[in-house]
């Protein structure tokens, strides 16, 4: 089955084409500190595909400061640099400073900014109702929508991976993302084995990662095994176990991912 690309805003780019694409997060406490990592991040060589803004880290913000701060963002960052806009909570592994309501009504805010190229959305965090209210006003936007799924703890075995995979295509989703923790290596061998398998059939991208230490493999070969994308730092991480973009870059140019 052919998976259907994502476009990410005008950047040229798209989600689930014929390479892997690169992500770093801005994780960082305030707006200065934001806009200082998007200059640090425009200066770096290798620049990464798109950036994550992790929103969740920075003090609640109205819809009116929040949307002049993404342009700000998107200013900083220069116009071909997609911005994904995320606002964890504690629950789905975030900073969780922000009251829950206004996190939810951020996403709505983000869209309409004008800024982003994509969304990200907890699947078990935001009732259904409200997600397909979110990715309906992001589908008016020509904004991409990735539903994602986190297990903090532990990697689900094989049938439950398949339930979660299947869960994640019939969320709506463009993009649908799993997230888990390997606590050993046959953790990480069973996500990519399982991922390899739903990527053949699934009609969306997929991002696959397992957390920590011993998932490490799967954030610089997941290509192979069906992943879209994968997360890298520049400045601060924002999950256990991302590598540098550097790091990132030359093992997909060795492995023959990326030119």
């Amino acid at each position: 089955m052919k998976m259907r690309a994502v476009p990410l805003g005008q950047s040229g780019l798209v989600l689930g084409g014929s390479e892997p694409l690169a992500c770093v997060p801005i994780v960082a406490a305030d707006i200065a500190a934001t806009l200082g990592l998007a200059a640090t991040i425009r200066a770096h060589d290798p620049v990464p595909d798109l950036v994550e803004l992790r929103a969740d880290y920075l003090a609640p913000l109205s819809p009116a400061d929040l949307t002049a701060t993404l342009r700000q963002l998107r200013e900083a960052l220069g116009a071909q640099m997609p911005i994904l806009f995320t606002n964890r909570s504690s629950a789905e592994g975030g900073a969780g400073h922000w009251p829950e309501d206004e996190r939810l009504a951020s996403f709505i805010a983000a869209i309409d900014s004008g800024a982003v190229a994509l969304i990200d959305i907890e699947r078990f965090a935001v009732p259904a109702a409200l997600r397909e209210q979110i990715a309906a006003r992001a589908a008016q936007q020509d904004i991409g929508v990735i539903i994602s799924a986190h297990n903090f703890s532990a990697t689900p075995d094989y049938d439950g991976l398949l339930g979660l995979f299947n869960a994640l295509v019939r969320s709506g989703a463009n993009i649908g993302k799993l997230a888990v923790m390997a606590q050993s290596p046959d953790d990480a061998l069973r996500l990519l084995r399982t991922s390899a398998q739903w990527a053949k059939k699934t009609p969306i991208p997929l991002i696959i990662i397992a957390m920590g230490p011993v998932g490490t493999i799967t954030r610089l070969a997941g290509p192979f095994f069906g992943s879209a994308l994968s997360y890298a730092t520049i400045g601060p991480p924002s999950a256990p176990g991302q590598v540098p973009l550097t790091l990132l870059r030359d093992y997909w140019r060795v492995a023959g991912l990326r030119r």
